[in-house]
């Protein structure tokens, strides 16, 4: 049975039932998840199956979140290992090797998708704003924010789902959906028994907005709302 709202409105001598949908969405419709710490995992997406490998790094964000946005938007499967291979990063990687813009670019290219930098050197910034006009138009973002200071801030909110990882440095995810107190992304950085905790994960909007705002606390990131918006 169909999930939802339903009103009785009283017309006459007649009852119309109304039903309003949840707004959760159903399960085709959703960006497949991809763990950068997943070695053979299953994922299911459309109706198939698939298996997911990764270099298991803490390098493997920015293929992670670049693999999901191709799953979704095109007819290709990559593993985050081959979408990693084609923006230039080595197999077997010990970590060392970050996946930059122009790389995450040219990987996205070879798919047959365009994304394109935002940042504030070219306005309007990738904040909360921009990223929540994309996502309207149906557009997922690739943000760049702090890990640590992400862990930091939510603090403030006990109920949240917590940094698994105790990494500390500037991270990838995939944002795929933002609404008045969350923003929702697909973060690779969860594996084993707390995978599924990176699926559309609910970020409380205050606390991720300080975390891309906080990127420039990590080494080599000089400027805040960094990340890359699919073009059409």
């Amino acid at each position: 049975m169909n999930k939802g709202t339903y009103t009785l409105t009283e017309k006459g001598a007649q009852l119309i039932i109304t039903m309003t949908p949840e707004m959760n969405e159903a399960p085709d419709s959703r960006y497949p998840f991809l763990s950068q710490w997943d070695d053979g995992h299953q994922v299911t997406f459309k109706g198939l199956d698939y298996r997911n490998y990764a270099n298991r790094t803490n390098g493997d964000c920015g293929p992670a979140s670049l693999a999901s946005l191709i799953w979704y938007h095109t007819q290709f499967r990559p593993t985050v290992n081959e979408t990693g291979l084609a923006c230039g990063q080595p197999t077997g990687g010990d970590g060392s090797y970050w996946t930059n813009y122009g790389q995450l670019r040219a990987g996205a290219i070879s798919y047959g998708v365009t994304i394109a930098t935002r940042s504030p050197y070219l306005p309007p910034q990738l904040d909360m704003d921009l990223i929540r006009a994309e996502l309207a138009d149906g557009r997922p973002v690739i943000a760049l924010y702090h890990y640590g200071a992400l862990a930091q801030e939510l603090r403030r909110f006990p109920n949240a789902v917590k940094n698994q990882s105790p990494f500390k440095g500037t991270h990838w995810s995939l944002v795929v959906k933002m609404d008045d107190e969350y923003a929702y992304v697909n973060d690779p950085n969860y594996r084993r028994d707390r995978r599924s905790d990176g699926d559309y994960r609910p970020i409380p909007i205050p606390a991720f907005d300080a975390a891309m705002r906080r990127v420039p606390e990590s080494a080599y990131c000089s400027m805040p709302y960094q990340g890359l918006i699919l073009r059409p």
